[in-house]
């Protein structure tokens, strides 16, 4: 393997992620040359570089699909913070495919096995049970060492000028064919327009990593996260149904989601969503702060809803609105996690249960969430606080506390109100 380029930074943009045909992270440095994006994979010769054009992508969706591939760097986990990892989290893990192919790919924490740090190097001997979601082991478990795992750097947005030049450059050809009345939309391949490797023989990551705890050079970054300058936030105007065991088993009730949304509306298509409802929020959550705790967990692409309360609610209700089926079932598994209990910064207990997930499909709405500076500091507004810890019981009263009151509303006062309503409205209709 030949030596690593040494690229002029005023050239080409900074190292980040890019997940290539194989569906494994590599580090790469962007050029664009007029309207065509080289990406330079690093520590590669120059035969393994790619070029994309604009004429290769035919439609807006197929723009979004190509900046979905770009990822911030991720950092390899560390003997003293293997505890950031738990169930249900969404790592990058070292796939070793032959003695000198170690490629990296994205996978879910099915469980975590700790254990008591050696007392002579602080050396982590704890092991993680991995899904993986990509790759020869696709849909395979795997039980690695806290060497072969790296955390993943959530960001709200990928930012990269070259990148983000390439895709405006993009979308305004898109939007001069648009106006020209341009022919439908057909389908696309984002495979590189020059490319001396084959996608068989896209070069592996083995030189970037040793075999002991590697030490990243800004090189992988896993989650699949719609980030674009424009974020939207989806609001459900739909029926929805609740389901006791997986999002697809739906229950024949009507589910009212309630609140509303604040924002500037559009209409688009219809569509199914999944949701799922958390009650006893802190009065003054942003939607910003919502969305970006499930990004940072779990690593995926998520809408939020936090409703408006008035003044003499003591909390509120929010929704987080998904697009795929695994990604609420992997939400459901990190929300129900009887490990822990997810808390606000001063102590308010998150109430979720099955009941609170759900499918709805019609007509949605949508609007911008745009973080203000306040919130763009997000530095322990919600927590985790884990079984076993003193402040775990009281968080489990506390929380027993407000599910109690909740119940007594839906199952008793509520039953009644509709009973005596129905009364009177008979009695009124007789007249």
């Amino acid at each position: 393997m030949s030596a690593k380029r040494q690229a002029d930074a005023a050239e080409v943009s900074p190292i980040m992620d890019f997940r290539a045909q194989d569906d494994a992270w590599y580090s790469v440095r962007l050029r664009l040359k007029g309207d065509k994006l080289l990406v330079m994979y690093c520590d590669f010769p120059q035969e393994s570089d790619e070029i994309y054009s604009v004429e290769g992508f035919p439609n807006i969706e197929s723009v979004e699909e190509f900046r979905k591939r770009f990822r911030p760097s991720s950092s390899q986990l560390q003997d003293t913070n293997c505890d950031a990892v738990v169930k249900g989290m969404m790592v990058c893990a070292a796939n070793r495919l032959a003695v000198d192919d170690l490629r990296y790919f994205d996978a879910i924490v099915e469980s975590v096995n700790p254990s008591i740090h050696a007392l002579q190097e602080g050396d982590c001997r704890c092991k993680f049970q991995l899904l993986w979601q990509y790759g020869p082991l696709k849909g395979k478990k795997t039980i690695l060492g806290i060497e072969h795992v790296c955390l993943i750097k959530f960001q709200e947005t990928v930012v990269n000028l070259t990148l983000q030049k390439f895709l405006d450059i993009v979308k305004e050809k898109l939007k001069a064919e648009d106006t020209q009345n341009s022919k439908p939309e057909t389908r696309y391949d984002l495979s590189p327009i020059t490319n001396s490797a084959s996608t068989s023989q896209i070069p592996s990551s083995s030189t970037l990593h040793k075999s002991k705890k590697p030490q990243l050079d800004s090189s992988r970054s896993m989650l699949h996260i719609r980030a674009s300058k424009q974020e939207e936030i989806s609001i459900l105007t739909a029926r929805g149904r609740s389901s006791s065991e997986s999002m697809s088993e739906n229950l024949e009730q009507d589910f009212d989601m309630g609140g509303q949304s604040l924002g500037k509306y559009q209409k688009i298509k219809k569509k199914i969503t999944y949701f799922c409802r958390i009650d006893n929020l802190e009065k003054d959550l942003s939607p910003f702060t919502l969305k970006h705790f499930v990004q940072e967990h779990l690593g995926i692409p998520c809408f939020a809803i936090i409703c408006p309360s008035i003044s003499h609610e003591f909390c509120t209700r929010g929704f987080i609105l998904l697009e795929e089926k695994h990604q609420a079932d992997m939400l459901m598994d990190f929300l129900l996690n009887i490990e822990y209990i997810i808390v606000s910064l001063k102590g308010r207990p998150w109430i979720v249960d099955y009941a609170c997930f759900g499918i709805a499909e019609g007509v949605m709405t949508t609007y911008e969430a745009k973080p203000s500076n306040a919130e763009e500091q997000l530095a322990d507004q919600i927590k985790l606080v884990h079984k076993g810890t003193p402040e775990y019981e009281k968080v489990k009263e506390l929380r027993l506390l407000h599910s109690e009151f909740l119940d007594h509303i839906h199952f008793r006062l509520l039953p009644r109100l509709l009973a005596d309503e129905k009364k009177l409205m008979e009695q009124l209709a007789e007249k």
